[in-house]
């Protein structure tokens, strides 16, 4: 059974579903349509957005179903992944690491990581699903050709084994994926940095480090993260690296992927075969992230850190009042304080994205209507309430960050509770990891490969 059958009561993956026939054909009609004309009609953009809301609405279907069937999913992961894990280890191990050039590839990675951090990588679309259709239209399907290009000069001139195109993400995947992403960022379609993407292959490390440092120095193309699959694989041990750019003169800020894969592991992860595994693999895994989201959430809350933390304030405030004795007023006035600025943060976010759909509706309606004077006018007002949405979303997801700001730092990190991190599981691991040098991290993971393998 596959992870959407544990999901969903159905021997089926989500996208194969029954109903997802209602809307799947139309997102494939409506990719086709913008790679042969660019843009869509007044018609097939209803249509599209229409398909995009009834998708939705099966992921939420999928995403509440989720937890009776918690422990399948897991064991979905768990199986898949040691099968993943058990080739990637081992061609990691004996292939990739062994060359000559992999920490001078590390060191020259983690040195452009630093000089790209904090860029800006946010994108011009509405935060809902239906920004997708401006994602793809108005930034992917117009930078496809240019896109293209910047490959096939990268992969001459940087050694590739082969020479790449650049490809469009399908637009059901899309969907997917930002409908599974875990906590506020639902939905958003901003988030998807990879509709517009490309492989380039190497045959050893020394070639992509003249990749990294192609596009580093690339005059058109700004690098706006990097993100070392190298230095850190996945839990399913799949190493490679990821760079994020965007064209220098595109108004749109549409940020692209390029993906810097090993010869060896690309034909290991090809020799494997198994596509649906993979895709049972990485829809159990999104699963699970939102699970673990859900699970902390806070009377309701949306699984945040923000909310994670405010359950935890709450508890000591209560704790504090109802301590025999004299009370510690100065405590439960910081530990107050905290919680209405906390709960004000999260109303005023809330507000914001109420308003953000309801702008929407009306754009789409002034659209129908050809009342382009109300579509400058609404696009305006979105452009606006999106920038405070993206404010208040790195604070939803950065609490300390918010109360640092109106000078609350000090008290918040002398009162909350060690045990109650602010952060899931995995990421503790992953803030642990980066604590490490590069070659403590690569033991690591070794030997978290090798703990897997005894334990089966």
């Amino acid at each position: 059974m596959g992870a959407g059958a544990s999901a969903t009561n159905c021997e089926t993956l989500p996208i194969d579903r029954p109903e997802a026939q209602t809307f799947v054909p139309i997102l494939e009609q409506s990719l086709d349509a913008m790679k042969r004309s660019r843009v869509l009609t007044p018609e097939q953009r209803r249509e599209l957005r229409k398909a995009l809301e009834q998708g939705s609405k099966m992921y939420e279907t999928i995403i509440s179903a989720a937890p009776q069937h918690q422990a399948e999913l897991k064991n979905i992961k768990k199986e898949q992944m040691i099968a993943f894990q058990e080739i990637y280890a081992a061609v990691y191990k004996n292939k990739v690491r062994t060359d000559p050039n992999f920490e001078t590839f590390i060191e020259t990675c983690t040195e452009i990581s630093k000089q790209v951090e904090g860029k800006n990588i946010d994108q011009t679309c509405s935060n809902d699903v239906r920004g997708l259709i401006e994602l793809y239209e108005k930034g992917a399907v117009p930078l496809l050709n240019e896109f293209t290009i910047l490959l096939k000069k990268m992969a001459k001139e940087t050694g590739a084994k082969q020479i790449p195109s650049g490809s469009l993400k399908k637009l059901p995947r899309a969907l997917e994926k930002i409908m599974f992403e875990p906590g506020p960022s639902k939905g958003n379609s901003s988030i998807c940095r990879d509709v517009l993407r490309g492989m380039i292959i190497y045959e050893d490390m020394y070639s992509l480090t003249n990749g990294l440092e192609f596009i580093r120095n690339h005059p058109a193309w700004e690098l706006v993260r990097v993100k070392n699959r190298f230095d850190s694989p996945t839990d399913g041990g799949w190493a490679d690296c990821l760079l994020n750019v965007v064209k220098k003169s595109d108004r749109n800020c549409h940020v692209a992927e390029i993906q810097l894969v090993h010869e060896i592991l690309y034909a290991a992860r090809k020799n494997m075969g198994g596509h649906r595994d993979y895709h049972e693999y990485r829809c159990a895994n999104e699963l699970v992230a939102n699970l673990n989201a859900n699970s902390a959430q806070a009377n309701g809350g949306n699984g945040t850190k923000t909310d994670i933390l405010l359950a935890d304030l709450d508890k000591q405030f209560h704790q504090a009042k109802a301590s025999p004795g004299k009370k510690d007023t100065k405590l439960l006035k910081q530990l107050k304080s905290q919680i209405e600025s906390l709960k004000d943060l999260r109303t005023h976010y809330g507000e914001f994205r109420a308003q953000a759909k309801q702008l929407q509706s009306d754009l789409d309606t002034a659209m129908d209507r050809d009342d382009f004077d109300k579509v400058e006018e609404i696009q305006t007002k979105i452009d606006t309430v999106n920038n405070e949405i993206k404010k208040y979303e790195s604070f939803i997801n950065l609490p300390e960050k918010f109360l640092e700001e109106n000078g609350m730092q000090q008290n918040l990190m002398g009162q909350v509770n060690k045990e109650n991190t602010l952060t899931q599981p995995n990421t503790v691991v992953k803030n642990e990891l980066c604590k490490l040098t590069p070659k403590q991290r690569l033991d690591a993971y070794e030997a978290r490969m090798e703990e897997i393998n005894l334990n089966r």
